[in-house]
């Protein structure tokens, strides 16, 4: 389907306002829990001022980085970018922040150690892949998985994915359960994010009330955000999670006030925020998600004159170092470079560049997740394949997986023990290889460079065969050991493992580098 330039800008335009719109209405209730009777903004004489929202402000330092990388983005970059711009160092933030000063990679960044990585702090950072991938969910996953890694995984990744997904295929497609069920593809089925979804839907269809949806929400999908900062507490004895675990509740309660809502834009986030917990998360994502299905042209004169276009921001530091064009300050200006940046993001199947000046963009043919469906996916500019453009290659490895690609080669190292060396026991490293370019059969040779202290079973330096074909890749179990300090002087703390991969005969090669910490 091809996507209208004058389409495409409303619809980017009408994504953001509702972000906006549904931010502000739910902050005066974040962290609350309750059924609440919201029917217009809380703020009294905004007067076109909003009040800043963390859930925007993350997404403009993304932009930054979109414009000066586009589709070279990794995660090692919008992690480098997090630690410059992000201010907040609170939950999941902190926690990846705090991993990545010490030494962890995305996405060990959003797993070890973060009791939050399945909080509502990446769901919230969809749009903006979205935005740039209209229409073409596989990519803007790709890109989604590539930020959410930074300080989250398994649930609170899925929830950004489910996100993501959803809102680039909004763009042409606009019935709800359509939309629900390419986001659902793009996730485990067994995973709480689609519970929670689909627990919504299930209530929607027995035709209870928005409360009662509710009240089986936070029983059957229990979280803890409405009552972490509340000094009400748990008033209802709903069940709670361990904390930190809120984004498959949030995103049922965000399900909750658009089924409820009848597509009624204002009814819909009312609902949303009505409902408690993270409310401008909720009520923010829901926005940004109807904004893009009925365009900005279509949103209420109520909803959108008391904000005037204004974006301000609270979350983002601004005096470290040039943040490329600066922090936009309207929805209009932030629009306009989402609609400049486009063309840098799609392959060259998916944009068209037309003579006469401007694009016109063309949606991938199946808006449901094509790895479902095929092994591999057509690649980069329809030449050859490549699992590059395979939006599920997340699935394949756990959390504790580092990746690193190159252009003859794609490593990937798993930490199938962690990343804790304890003194007398081993530590199994599991390296991956697969081949990415020439259709020839190779040889690699494997070295491995860590402090003397550290045994490396099976070496320090061998050689694999490098097959041709991704269904029979390389693989090597590395495990490590250290001594007892008290008999051979070995150091506790952070210790660096650098991998280097070479091929035989050429001149290529890479090094994949790991944190471990002996204890």
């Amino acid at each position: 389907m091809e996507l209208n330039s004058k389409v495409l800008y409303d619809k980017i335009m009408g994504c953001w306002n509702g972000k906006n719109i549904g931010g502000v209405l739910g902050a005066p209730l974040e962290g609350r829990r309750g059924v609440f009777d919201v029917q217009s903004y809380l703020q009294k004489d905004m007067d076109g001022n909003p009040p800043p929202n963390d859930d925007l402000d993350l997404q403009l330092v993304w932009l930054a980085a979109a414009e000066k990388y586009g589709q070279q983005l990794t995660p090692e970059i919008l992690g480098e970018y997090w630690l410059t711009f992000i201010t907040p160092h609170w939950n999941e933030y902190g926690r990846g922040k705090g991993n990545m000063t010490g030494g962890l990679v995305p996405p060990l960044s959003g797993h070890v150690e973060n009791t939050y990585h399945n909080s509502c702090g990446c769901f919230i950072r969809s749009e903006i892949w979205a935005c740039l991938c209209p229409g073409n969910p596989d990519l803007a996953v790709k890109y989604a998985y590539r930020d959410g890694v930074i300080d989250h995984s398994e649930d609170g990744l899925y929830g950004e994915l489910f996100c993501a997904a959803l809102e680039s295929a909004a763009f042409v497609e606009s019935d709800r359960d359509t939309l629900v069920e390419i986001g659902l593809s793009y996730i485990p089925e067994e995973c709480l994010v689609a519970i929670a979804v689909k627990l919504a839907q299930e209530c929607f269809r027995q035709g209870l009330t928005w409360q009662e949806a509710r009240k089986r929400m936070m029983q059957e999908v229990p979280g803890t955000f409405g009552i972490q900062g509340s000094t009400d507490g748990n008033t209802e004895g709903f069940p709670t999670s361990p904390a930190g675990n809120d984004a498959p509740n949030n995103i049922g309660l965000m399900m909750i006030g658009w089924l409820y809502g009848e597509n009624d834009f204002g009814k819909s986030l009312c609902i949303a925020v009505g409902c408690g917990e993270d409310t401008d998360c909720t009520a923010g994502t829901l926005g940004a998600i109807l904004g893009i299905i009925q365009g900005n042209a279509r949103l209420p004169e109520e909803w959108l004159r008391p904000i005037n276009d204004k974006i301000n921001t609270l979350c983002i530091e601004k005096t470290k170092a040039h943040l490329l064009n600066g922090i936009p300050g309207t929805v209009t200006e932030l629009t306009d470079r989402i609609a400049q940046a486009i063309p840098r993001f799609l392959y060259r199947d998916m944009c068209e560049l037309l003579p006469e000046g401007g694009y016109r963009v063309f949606s991938q043919g199946n808006l449901f997740c094509t790895a479902r469906a095929a092994n591999f996916v057509p690649g980069i500019g329809g030449v050859g394949f490549s699992q590059d453009r395979n939006p599920m290659f997340h699935e394949s490895f756990s959390p504790m997986t580092i990746r690193k690609d190159h252009h003859m080669f794609r490593l990937y190292l798993e930490h199938p023990q962690g990343v804790f060396l304890r003194s007398g026991d081993e530590l199994v490293l599991r390296l991956t290889v697969e081949a990415t370019a020439f259709s020839c059969q190779q040889w690699m040779n494997i070295r491995i460079y860590a402090p003397d202290f550290l045994t490396v079973r099976p070496g320090r330096a061998l050689s694999l065969p490098l097959h041709n074909t991704r269904q029979t890749p390389s693989v090597v179990e590395l495990a490590l050991s250290a001594g007892d300090p008290l008999s051979g002087g070995i150091p506790a703390g952070e210790v660096d493992v650098l991998i280097e991969v070479s091929l035989s005969g050429r001149h290529s090669y890479d090094v994949i580098k790991t944190r471990l910490y002996i204890r």
